[in-house]
């Protein structure tokens, strides 16, 4: 996983300045089983929140995502 840290670059005419989304991931493993909360919060509205169940397996986490819209 990448991580930015700083001020929005505007890369082009269709950027908005100032406006981050964010994604954050939290995520709990105990032996193969995974549980989290994955939350989308884009910079303007409707924000996205739900939690992941599932298990890990050579490093590879494969969970399914539930959420209510």
């Amino acid at each position: 996983m990448d991580i930015t840290i700083g001020k929005p670059v505007i890369a082009g005419n269709d950027t908005i300045p100032g406006v981050i989304d964010s994604m954050i991931i939290t995520l709990t493993v105990h032996g193969d089983s995974v549980k989290g909360v994955f939350s989308w919060l884009p910079g303007e509205k409707d924000k996205m929140t739900g939690t992941l169940n599932g298990t890990i397996k050579d490093s590879i986490v494969t969970a399914v995502y539930s959420y209510m819209a």
